[in-house]
């Protein structure tokens, strides 16, 4: 059975942390609008073994925070929460942004379950990775693992801009975990399923590494 081999490319620059925002409380709480005992932040081996628990975790950890006033509900013209959106998640245009906070807020703000499903909808870009299949591919239908290890790598540190200052096990951890018991070559359905599991351990990690506290 053929494996995926490890591509090293180039580090891009070092990528700019997410902005930190005051939460204050005692060590591991913070009151919400309910006063509820907010979960420990997940680890990096929490991100790693258990996304999606570890999202939920970092997205509750990110909503009281930003929650200053304890209304239990964030305002869509939250400058603070605009600027998280643009990097804790897919979103990087002030369109995209805009878009998302009127979908997923229509009345003008957003409380937690809102914004789960906010953030649940905007950490994959299905579009930019049909695009970079397209890309790698030309004419052919598949693109080989090691290429697509190679693409996933630039994408994180061009398109999402993280990934700078990560050491190379690091790198190889994500890039296994997302490229986990696929085929030598992958179609464009497994590429851009691969490239959303991707996106999202990328978006966990970076804020696993940057929370705002």
């Amino acid at each position: 059975q053929a494996h995926c081999h490890r591509v090293s490319v180039p580090r891009a620059s070092q990528f700019r942390p997410l902005l930190r925002a005051e939460c204050p409380g005692k060590m591991g709480m913070c009151c919400s609008g309910e006063a509820d005992v907010l979960p420990d932040p997940p680890t990096q081996q929490d991100v790693l073994e258990n996304l999606p628990v570890a999202e939920r975790k970092l997205w509750r950890l990110a909503f009281v925070s930003l929650d200053s006033t304890r209304a239990g509900k964030l305002q869509a013209d939250h400058a603070l929460l605009r600027v998280y959106l643009s990097e804790g998640t897919a979103l990087r245009s002030e369109s995209e942004v805009e878009s998302a906070l009127a979908r997923w807020g229509p009345d003008g703000s957003l409380d937690l379950e809102a914004f789960n499903q906010l953030m649940q909808a905007s950490v994959q870009d299905d579009t930019t990775a049909l695009m970079l299949f397209q890309q790698m591919c030309g004419d052919m239908d598949t693109v080989n693992c090691a290429d697509a290890r190679t693409q996933l790598r630039v994408l994180g540190q061009s398109r999402l801009n993280i990934g700078g200052d990560w050491d190379e096990v690091l790198w190889d951890k994500v890039l296994d975990v997302a490229l986990n018991d696929v085929e030598f070559e992958l179609d464009m359905e497994s590429w851009v399923a691969r490239c959303s599991m991707f996106t999202r351990y990328m978006l966990a990690l970076n804020q696993q590494k940057n929370p705002i506290p």
